[in-house]
């Protein structure tokens, strides 16, 4: 099946939730780890790996940083890439897993003038791929105008890969928006500009349920002077489907989007108001009409740079709190909110300097993974900080309402109808938060969907997968998660 019919394809989410929140006070603190050597380490972006660790990559002095740590917080291995030219320097901003358990990170390169150090010459693009220790394996710069710059990177339902971030052609002129998707050898196969008004960026990129691609950051808007928070839904091509913008009132800005269980999307910010900066959740239907949105103030100066859905289908965020005339101190913010985006708590994290916190998951085990960087703590200077917490949330079964029993197996229970024509449900058992896979393939073995591949809360679970256009046949649909796989033959009747 070729990757124009699969992007026609649907997926929706039907069920998954049967867990209630029932703590609302802040969680334990499992505990912190710093990493460095006191060459400015940061963490940029975390994720869980394939064997239930968290891999973290940012930059170091002026190189590129990729850390590996066990459940524990225990270093692994770290290993650190340099630009090694003149006064170059390169950094990761995102970082992804591939199929063969090696990592994908995007980020920059950024020139300086030798002679002027402080003086710029340009940005490139710059993406690292290493295998499963970390090793590169090759990096590729690309080089387009005067800027060009990853923030973001994510896989998408063909084996390749799109990276967002934003592209100016020369010094003096504005940017735009921007989204390149390569193979799995850095080839591009494509890109695509987003120019809404004169300077527009995307911080954040996500494959969404269906194929195509959501995409978060800011436009700047000349009448007013002010940044609007902007959102651009595309198809599998990068072709735009929809555009919107929240807010107008100086500077809002988005620093991430995550499709949300109901096939709409929660994005996490700031907003910038009479000279102090808040929180900001908007909830956003699939068509990218708003629900709800929320700020939260805290200190003086407070931003949202990630969110995440978690098993009670409210969202948890990580930032950074400033107090007012302080730019060289601060704390981690972290806050939770409920599913209609009211606050249930806030914490902070840090010491007498500055720290921040960059990027939040909920962990397999249901806890929360925090990575920034810290300037209070470690061996001087700044150096990665992480911090794990446990859940807020617990198992309650109310009076009044019947909840199944967590299941103790993993299992892909059943399929049904079988046969079907177009539509079919596939039901799912998760016994702990799990990383799960579920994809489908032709009669030869050929890939033609993935319906979901995200961690899944604990739980019995149902979706419906909408083959679209595929022609009558076998099929096979195969559920992975950790060690267990399970394949179920299906046959499509139109």
């Amino acid at each position: 099946m070729n990757a124009t019919m699969v992007g026609m394809k649907s997926v929706v989410v039907i069920a998954s939730v049967i867990m209630a929140s029932v703590a609302l006070a802040q969680p334990d603190t499992l505990w912190t780890r710093v990493y460095g050597d006191g060459y400015n380490q940061e963490a940029r972006c975390i994720i869980v790996t394939q064997d239930s660790c968290y891999l973290m990559v940012g930059k170091t002095g002026g190189g590129m940083y990729i850390v590996k740590v066990n459940r524990d917080g225990d270093l692994q291995w770290s290993r650190q890439y340099f630009a090694g030219s003149g006064n170059d320097e390169s950094a990761a901003n995102s970082v992804i897993q591939t199929a063969d358990r090696g990592y994908l990170a995007a980020g920059v390169r950024e020139h300086w003038d030798p002679w002027y150090p402080w003086d710029p010459m340009g940005i490139d693009l710059e993406i690292w791929r290493t295998d499963s220790l970390g090793y590169l394996m090759w990096n590729r710069i690309y080089s387009q105008g005067w800027e060009l710059v990853a923030y973001a990177i994510d896989a998408s339902d063909d084996s390749c890969y799109i990276i967002a971030g934003y592209y100016q052609p020369t010094q003096s002129e504005y940017r735009d928006a921007y989204i390149m998707k390569i193979d799995d050898q850095g080839d591009t196969l494509w890109t695509r500009t987003y120019n809404r008004y004169f300077h527009d960026r995307f911080y954040s990129v996500r494959q969404t349920a269906g194929a195509g691609f959501i995409a978060t950051g800011y436009t700047y808007v000349p009448s007013g002077a002010n940044n609007e928070l902007y959102l651009v839904k595309a198809d599998f091509y990068g072709d735009t489907l929809w555009t919107r913008t929240y807010g107008g009132s100086l500077g809002w800005c988005a620093y991430d989007v995550r499709q949300t269980n109901d096939s709409g999307y929660i994005v996490a910010g700031s907003t910038y108001i009479g000279g102090i900066s808040d929180f900001y959740f908007v909830k956003l239907d699939s068509a990218g009409n708003e629900l709800w949105e929320r700020n939260y103030g805290v200190g003086y100066d407070d931003r949202a740079n990630s969110v995440f859905q978690v098993g009670d289908n409210g969202y948890i965020s990580v930032g950074y709190t400033r107090e007012h005339n302080q730019p060289n101190s601060g704390d981690i913010l972290l806050v939770r909110v409920d599913a209609a985006g009211e606050m249930l708590w806030n914490q902070r994290f840090g010491g007498d300097l500055a720290d921040q916190g960059n990027c939040i998951l909920q962990t397999e085990e249901g806890n929360f993974i925090i990575a920034g960087w810290t300037e209070s703590f470690g061996a001087g200077g700044r150096d990665a900080y992480l911090i794990k917490t446990q859940s807020d949330t617990a198992l309650l079964v109310y009076p009044d309402q019947h909840f199944p029993e967590i299941p103790k197996t993993l299992m892909l229970c059943s399929i049904y109808p079988n046969p079907f024509n177009s539509q079919i449900n596939l039901v799912y058992d998760t016994p702990i938060c799990e990383h799960v896979c579920l994809t489908v393939s032709d009669i030869l073995g050929r890939w033609v969907a993935t319906v979901i591949d995200e961690i899944i809360s604990p739980g019995v679970h149902r979706i419906v997968w909408d083959s679209g256009d595929l022609p009558s046949g076998i099929y096979f649909v195969r559920m992975q998660a950790g060690e267990f796989v399970k394949t179920r033959k299906v046959v499509l009747l139109k």
